[in-house]
């Protein structure tokens, strides 16, 4: 999963296929597990020295419903756009605010940047940050039991991966 800038063209497309394999590591802190292989479509398009990707990655998976525990199953499909690039750009000042402290800026065009070394780009770990931040927390039947019990429920649920900080809290005091 590379794409070789010496060697793509200006704009174009690709289909990749993610093994069950690949999904589950992908997948190991997360609440789902995934079924089968998944697909990532990537459109690219060069942008200077650079090299914008945008596309999706999708693939079934299962895990208990969050509220009942019965297995479900669903399609996930999660949106993915980044911009490759080989140097970071210069900030057109310092961006030191009035007290002198320095900041960022956080548009989102440069949330998106990624910066890379040679001419070369691994997708792998870009597809696999964006795949565990586009996955659902957790999963949820459409048994309307299963709603009605939700709704009366005053159990908090903790995010997986947030459960170490959770835990954390909860021996600090005053923690709440």
């Amino acid at each position: 999963m590379q794409f070789d800038l010496r060697q793509i063209a200006d704009q174009g497309g690709q289909t990749l296929t993610l093994s069950n394999d690949q999904l589950t590591e992908w997948s190991e802190a997360l609440a789902v597990q995934p079924q089968g292989t998944g697909v990532a479509e990537l459109d690219y398009q060069r942008q200077g020295s650079g090299l914008r990707v945008t596309g999706s990655l999708s693939a079934n998976v299962s895990a208990p419903c969050a509220l009942c525990g019965i297995s479900v199953r669903e399609s996930v499909e999660v949106a993915v756009a980044a911009t490759f690039l080989r140097q970071p750009r210069t900030p057109k000042d310092d961006l030191r605010n009035d007290d002198g402290l320095a900041g960022c800026v956080l548009e989102a065009e440069a949330m998106e940047e990624v910066y890379i070394d040679g001419q070369v780009i691994d997708l792998r770990p870009w597809l696999r940050d964006e795949w565990r931040l586009g996955v659902p927390l957790a999963l949820r039947c459409l048994d309307d039991l299963c709603r009605e019990a939700a709704a009366s429920s005053q159990k908090k649920t903790v995010d997986p991966r947030w459960a170490g900080l959770a835990a954390l809290r909860d021996t600090l005091p005053g923690g709440e």
